[in-house]
C-alpha cells in the first residue's frame, strides 16, 4: 500500500494526476503514448488533452477503467491508435467533431466501453475499422450522417444493442461482416445501390430503410 501511494505521490508531483484523478497533458507534448499513466490506470478519471497533440499511441488508455470523461484542445490530431481507449467502461461519451483531422477509427479504438452513450465524429472521417465500437451496449448515438464515411469494418458495431437509429451517408461503398449484428432494435437509413455487403452483415431483426 505505502508503495501504490508513492507512485500516486510522485504522480502528481510530476504533474501527471491531480489529486482528483485529472490528467492534463500540456500544450509541448505532440505524441501521447501509455508509459507515463499506466501504472495510474485506476485512478485517472478524467483527461484534458492539449492543444498541439496530434498523436494517441496505440493502447495509451487500455482498460482505464475510471475515466469518465476526455476534453480535447487539439485541433489537429491525426491519429488515434489501436485499443487506445478499449474498456474504459466508464467512458460516457466522446466529442471528435473539433479535434480530430485524419480519416480512421482504428480497430477497436473504443471497444467494450459499456458506458459510452454518444459519439460526435468529426466530418473527415472515411474509414471505422474492426471492432472499433463492439460491445458498447450503452451506445445510442453517433452521427455518421454527417461524414464522409465509406467504409465500416468487421463487427464495427457489434451488440451495440440500444442503437436505434442509423443514418449512413452516401459516400459509404462497403460493409464488413457483423457489423451490426446483436443491434437487434436499429433502424438503417442506407442507399442499397451504392453499397457492398456481407449477408451477415445484419442481424435478421434490423430495419433496412431506403434512401432516395
Amino acid at each position: 500500500m505505502k508503495t501504490i501511494m508513492k507512485k500516486i505521490i510522485n504522480c502528481i508531483e510530476e504533474n501527471l494526476i491531480d489529486e482528483n484523478g485529472h490528467v492534463y497533458i500540456n500544450d509541448n507534448v505532440n505524441v501521447i503514448n501509455i508509459d507515463p499513466y499506466k501504472d495510474y490506470y485506476d485512478k485517472i478519471k478524467s483527461i484534458t488533452i492539449g492543444r498541439n497533440v496530434q498523436v494517441i499511441q496505440d493502447y495509451s488508455f487500455y482498460k482505464f477503467k475510471n475515466l469518465e470523461t476526455v476534453e480535447f484542445l487539439c485541433e489537429d490530431l491525426m491519429y488515434i491508435g489501436t485499443c487506445c481507449f478499449c474498456k474504459c467502461s466508464s467512458l460516457k461519451n466522446i466529442d471528435l467533431s473539433k479535434s480530430f483531422v485524419a480519416s480512421d477509427i482504428n480497430n477497436s479504438c473504443f471497444k467494450d466501453c459499456i458506458n459510452l452513450e454518444k459519439v460526435i465524429l468529426n466530418k473527415n472521417i472515411r474509414n471505422i475499422y474492426y471492432s472499433a465500437f463492439s460491445g458498447c451496449i450503452s451506445l445510442k448515438e453517433i452521427n455518421l450522417e454527417d461524414t464522409k464515411l465509406e467504409y465500416i469494418g468487421d463487427e464495427a458495431f457489434l451488440n451495440c444493442n440500444n442503437l436505434n437509429k442509423i443514418i449512413l451517408p452516401s459516400t459509404v461503398e462497403a460493409l464488413g461482416n457483423n457489423v451490426f449484428t446483436g443491434c437487434n432494435n436499429i433502424e438503417i437509413e442506407m442507399n442499397l445501390s451504392n453499397v457492398e455487403f456481407k449477408s451477415d452483415c445484419f442481424d435478421k431483426r434490423v430495419i433496412i430503410k431506403l434512401k432516395d
